[in-house]
This record gives C-alpha cells, sequence and structure tokens, in this order.
C-alpha cells in the first residue's frame, strides 16, 4: 500500500512518456550508485568543508552525465522505433498497404519481432484488397449483361413490340427503367473505381484546347445553375495553356462530378465557381461554393468510396441520391494523370476542391 504521499508521485511517473520515464529512471540509478559513494567519502573525511577533493565532485559529476548519456540513448534506441511503428500504422489504416518500416525485421529484439509482424500484416492487408478489388470488377462487369437486356426488353416493351399497355403498365415500366438505370450507373461506377484501383484504368491521354474545353463545361453546366437558383462563374488566368494533353472525358467526370456537388449543396442565391490558374508546371482548377460546408473530422473520408458527408442538406429532391462514388472516381481518374486533388472546407461557409495536373501527361 502506497502512502498518501507517495501516490501522488506514482501517479506522475505513470502519466509520464516512455522516454520521460526511462530518463528519470537512469538518473534515480545514478543518484542511488553516486549516494553511497558520497557517503563513504563523507565518512573518510575527503568532503568535509574545509577539505574538499575536487576530484571527488568530478567523478560526481562525470556520474551524472554518464547516467544522463545513458539515458539519451536509451530513449532513442526506444522511442524512434516506436514512433516509426506509430507512423507505419496510421499508413495502413489510411490505406497504405505497401508501407514499410524504417525498422529491419531482421533485428534480433522486440523491435524487429514487431517489424516483422507489420510487414506480415501489411501484406495480408494488401492481398485482401487486391481480391476485394478484383471481385468487385468481375462483379460489376458481369452485372452489365443482365442489365442490358432487362433494358432492352423494358424498351420493347413501350413500344408496344408485345402488344399495347395501359397508362398505368407504360408507368410502371418507366419506374423500373430508371430503376435498371440507376443499377447500371452503380455497376460502371463500380468497375471504373476498381480498375483503377487495381491499376488497369486506362486514359485516353490526346491534345485538345483547354479553352473550348472549359467554354463547353460552362455550357453545359450552367442549366443546372439556373434550376438551382446558384449564381456560376468561370475564372480563367491568362497564363493557362493553348493545349493540354490529358483524358479529356475523365476530366470533363472529374469536374462534374465536382461541380454536381457543389450545386447540390448549395442553396438557391449561393455562388459556384470554376477558377483555372497555370504556371509552367502545372494547371490548378478549383471548384468553389458557398454550400453547407463539410465537418473538419470527415474531411478526410470524402474521397473513400460509399462515403458521405453527414452534415450536408442537399436542395429539394437531392437529399439521398449518389451513392458516394464520384469523387473516389474522381480521385483515381486525376491520381492516373499524375496530378492531386484536395479539398477544403468550413461548416456553413462553403468547400473549396482544388486539382492539380500537369499540361501534357506523359505516355503511361
Amino acid at each position: 500500500m502506497l502512502s498518501t504521499h507517495a501516490r501522488p508521485a506514482a501517479s506522475i511517473f505513470m502519466n509520464m512518456t516512455l522516454r520521460a520515464r526511462l530518463t528519470v529512471g537512469i538518473l534515480a540509478i545514478a543518484v542511488v550508485l553516486v549516494m553511497p559513494m558520497v557517503s563513504a567519502l563523507h565518512a573518510l573525511g575527503a568532503l568535509t568543508p574545509a577539505s574538499l577533493d575536487r576530484y571527488a565532485i568530478a567523478e560526481i559529476i562525470g556520474a551524472f552525465l554518464l547516467a544522463a548519456a545513458i539515458a539519451v540513448w536509451l530513449t532513442r534506441s526506444v522511442s524512434r522505433p516506436m514512433r516509426d511503428l506509430e507512423a507505419g500504422m496510421r499508413a495502413v489504416a489510411g490505406g497504405e498497404f505497401g508501407h514499410r518500416l524504417a525498422v529491419a525485421p531482421q533485428r534480433r529484439d522486440e523491435f524487429g519481432r514487431l517489424a516483422a509482424s507489420f510487414a506480415t500484416m501489411a501484406d495480408r492487408l494488401a492481398e485482401l484488397d487486391k481480391l476485394k478489388a478484383e471481385f468487385v470488377s468481375i462483379a460489376s462487369h458481369e452485372l452489365k449483361t443482365p442489365i442490358n437486356v432487362m433494358l432492352g426488353y423494358l424498351q420493347l416493351l413501350q413500344e408496344g413490340v408485345y402488344g399495347p399497355l395501359s397508362d398505368r403498365q407504360l408507368e410502371v415500366c418507366r419506374t423500373l427503367q430508371q430503376q435498371c438505370q440507376a443499377v447500371g450507373r452503380l455497376s460502371k461506377q463500380l468497375l471504373d473505381v476498381s480498375r483503377f484501383e487495381a491499376g488497369g484504368g486506362q486514359l485516353d491521354l490526346h491534345r485538345f484546347a483547354l479553352g473550348p474545353f472549359l467554354d463547353e463545361l460552362e455550357e453545359s453546366v450552367q442549366v443546372l445553375a439556373v434550376q438551382r437558383g446558384v449564381h456560376f462563374t468561370v475564372l480563367r488566368d491568362e497564363r493557362l495553356p493553348v493545349e493540354v494533353r490529358w483524358d479529356r472525358d475523365g476530366i470533363n467526370e472529374v469536374l462534374g462530378n465536382i461541380l454536381s456537388n457543389a450545386f447540390r449543396f448549395t442553396p438557391s442565391g449561393g455562388r459556384v465557381e470554376l477558377a483555372a490558374h497555370a504556371d509552367e508546371v502545372e494547371v490548378r482548377l478549383y471548384v468553389r461554393d458557398t454550400g453547407s460546408g463539410i465537418l473538419p473530422e470527415q474531411l478526410g473520408h470524402v474521397f473513400d468510396k460509399f462515403y458521405q458527408a453527414r452534415n450536408q442538406t442537399g436542395t429539394v429532391g437531392t437529399v439521398g441520391k449518389g451513392m458516394g462514388l464520384g469523387l473516389a472516381i474522381a480521385k483515381s481518374i486525376v491520381e492516373a494523370h499524375r496530378g492531386t486533388i484536395s479539398v477544403d472546407s468550413t461548416p456553413g461557409e462553403g468547400t473549396v476542391f482544388s486539382i492539380r495536373l500537369p499540361p501534357v501527361v506523359p505516355p503511361l
């Protein structure tokens, strides 16, 4: 049983970091070793106030310095592998299954065994992730044929090939057609995501004029802006390249997904802006809105498959629409272009998506 005075000291010690515990422990050992020496010297009269031996003081100071050096060495030898392991676990949690620790698995100590176990765990997770992507890809591909068959027969029914249908039956056929098309879109999106994750996503790279591309995008999106009652503008930097070498349809899909979300979560009277800037190295595309924004704890997940921010409220008729795959596909397409995509948001003020792309993507 600890005394009343000992309990606070023990509590403080247990709340210290590992490095602090090792340092305190080594210094305590130094004190325990040095104090008998001091007592012995004092008993022999070597440490009287009148005749204080400078060599005895040097020996005491040397003991403390040696203890401090040992403490620093021990803390570094322990804390570095621990920090490396912590960083590795964060990387794996974020989906970086190829991450490797700086600690060699061949080390013949606890850290070596931990590094070996970490490598095995990461390899197995990577294997499972690849199998999952392959399964989704195969399942999505196999769904295409039955969906197309159902859509074909529904179209024939509506055209009266198998006999006339009543108005009620035609309405049911249209509903079934909409649902089949929704499943078809989901199947296509899953197939696109899984292909890019497996490294099989193909880009149709070719040169095209950037100005007309932005003109067409602005014209097609302007209709959506009018429907939502949102003010939409496109800003262009004078330094934009005349031509770029991208997958035109892919980048159009990326910007379409992001702009669609921006209009969806921006109330009537708000603003959505597409800004294009460039320098000698890259083209930067920004999509800004004055919508509901995204909570900080959700920002790190917006590019995950099937993830939808829970605090966002769409306009009438859009709540709950979508499967949370649009941004995952956008990220895959941008990264396939050797570019980056990021997001910054302030709840209640709006969101900014930033895309950085090389003006000329080299052959893959």
